[in-house]
């Protein structure tokens, strides 16, 4: 009795372990080469950081088998990341992006995350979109900014980091967020429960209904 006491409570201990890196995983670290983009779209999970660099790369981090799933493709200038599997569960799979230029557009939905930092994004133009539970985390200066949250979509910042915009216009509805820090001029709709917060926000159209709302908050 007491050997299966034992055995259940490992087998618990190991089921309770999540991360890329948990114990008696196949973890793994693999490159890939890809060619130029201009926008990311992160899908099904996936966890990506953006960093910048001379040459547009990839490397996956996580179980072997979770980074064989892993599907890095570009249609148009965009660079899809998703999973080949669309159901069951998965274990973490990290992935470190190299940007050669400045990104115009990121787009993160269900579940997946993206962080950027400043060096990584347009100054001229930026549009971001999360939803279904997608988070984007940035630093970003920008001259126009296009941000839409939906269905617990998060759009907010990168640690330490600001979003300051000379234009915005930003629409969060169903429960998702945006935050940005100084708006020379916000333009928006908050619906549904969604919420739009900013640090200072010059003139602007700016509406609310069923339960969304319009917020101050300091960045620093």
């Amino acid at each position: 009795m007491r050997s299966s006491v034992l055995l259940s409570a490992t087998a618990l201990l190991l089921a309770g372990c999540s991360g890329s890196y948990a114990v008696g995983r196949d973890n793994i670290s693999a490159t890939r080469d890809l060619p130029s983009f201009d926008a990311i779209e992160a899908s099904r999970g996936v966890e990506v950081a953006v960093a910048c660099g001379a040459a547009p790369s990839a490397v996956l981090k996580g179980d072997s088998n979770e980074v064989a799933d892993i599907e890095l493709r570009v249609e148009g200038h965009t660079l899809i990341v998703t999973r080949k599997s669309m159901f069951g569960d998965h274990w973490p799979v990290h992935i470190d992006l190299i940007a050669s230029h400045p990104l115009d557009k990121l787009a993160a939905s269900s579940g997946s995350t993206i962080e950027a930092p400043v060096c990584a994004l347009s100054a001229d133009r930026l549009g971001l979109h999360a939803s279904s539970g997608g988070t984007l985390h940035l630093a970003a200066r920008t001259a126009s900014l296009s941000a839409e949250a939906s269905s617990g979509g998060t759009i907010g910042l990168l640690k330490d980091g600001r979003i300051d915009v000379q234009e915005a216009d930003i629409r969060a509805s169903s429960g998702g967020s945006v935050r940005v820090c100084k708006a020379e001029r916000l333009s928006g709709h908050a619906s549904s429960g969604g919420s739009i917060t900013s640090e200072s926000a010059g003139a602007g159209d700016r509406s609310s209904s069923s339960g969304g709302d319009f917020s101050t908050r300091s960045c620093s």
